[in-house]
């Protein structure tokens, strides 16, 4: 490669990285501040468990849920029979489109 072309490939690139980093920093300095409404809004957890209902479902044998899924077994369908219904019909279309008797 000649000199130029690789000035050509450089400075672009140099200045898009520049850039990239430039709106990153901005980015992040426009979002990463939060208000001071939020940090009166988020409260701690309580690090107090119920331990009276922990040690029960300790003592349990089998747990048991509210809802349980129904094993449904799949039957064959019977195998449909096909019937031919050759009734003859004394009607006949006429030529208007209604049917002549």
């Amino acid at each position: 490669m000649k000199k130029n072309n690789t000035l050509l490939l450089i400075i672009p690139s140099v200045f898009f990285v520049l850039f990239w980093i430039g709106f990153g920093l901005y980015h992040h300095y426009r979002l990463s501040v939060s208000s001071q409404n939020a940090d009166l809004q988020v409260q701690d957890i309580s690090p107090v468990f119920d331990t009276d209902t922990i040690s029960n479902l300790k003592k349990r044998l089998q747990i048991t849920p509210l809802y349980e899924f129904s094993t449904t077994t799949v039957t064959p369908s019977p195998t449909p029979t096909i019937t031919t219904n050759q009734a003859t019909s004394s009607a006949q279309a006429s030529q208007g489109g209604t049917l002549a008797l």
